[in-house]
């Protein structure tokens, strides 16, 4: 492993990019003003998911913030999917939306404000990466390579930790979380891009035939 070399994912930042037509469509199904922030979160519904975590932390902020909304992006457990509609309860579908497996995951992130992963572990995660590419701010645990791709243009919080999650998010939603999206697709552009990704690959390739 002393001689490993780690080439991190490419993102298609053309494909994973902000649009505001798409925008004012997705944000128009759900009645969201331009004032409303919309929170995201794009994994299947499994229990290193943090799924219950988030719920719970929804619902507080649900109870104390009338213009903030959520999405959740994504198949699995029906079990645990139920103890998050238990935990949300009137919330369900009216301001938490579950909207399943989706195939134009990139249309919706144009619609959102922020985006979140609840995970207690990950590896390279792509549904970050996909998001900030779309002009996103993201709150992260710290797990996997989540730290790392989101440095200093989003927040990273504790995994399995409400409060420290609930603060994260409370802080985005009271900072220029815009600015910071836009910042967030620039990390992409220049250290996840597919291009990125394609340099280092034939540089270590190249280096080898030395």
């Amino acid at each position: 492993m002393a001689k490993s070399v780690v080439i991190h994912n490419g993102i298609d930042t053309n494909k994973f990019k902000k649009d505001e037509i798409k925008r004012k469509i997705f944000r128009g199904k759900y009645d969201l003003k331009e004032t409303d922030i919309a929170i995201g979160i794009v994994a299947r519904i499994d229990y290193m998911k943090g799924y219950i975590v988030f719920s719970k932390v929804a619902k507080k902020i649900l109870d104390n913030y009338d213009n903030i909304c959520f999405f959740s992006v994504g198949g699995g457990d029906e079990k645990i999917k139920q103890e998050c509609y238990n935990i949300l309860n009137n919330y369900n579908e009216k301001r938490f939306f579950w909207l399943g497996n989706q195939n134009n995951v990139e249309d919706i992130y144009s619609g959102l404000d922020i985006s979140s992963s609840s995970s207690f572990g990950e590896g390279f995660s792509n549904a970050i990466a996909e998001a900030m590419s779309c002009e996103i701010v993201c709150v992260v645990t710290d797990v996997g390579d989540s730290s790392m791709i989101v440095e200093d243009v989003g927040i990273v919080v504790n995994s399995n930790d409400e409060q420290s999650l609930y603060n994260g998010l409370i802080n985005i939603v009271n900072s220029n979380y815009r600015s910071l999206g836009i910042k967030s697709r620039d990390k992409i552009e220049d250290n996840f891009s597919l291009l990125k990704m394609l340099q280092n690959t034939q540089r270590e390739i190249y280096g080898l035939a030395k």
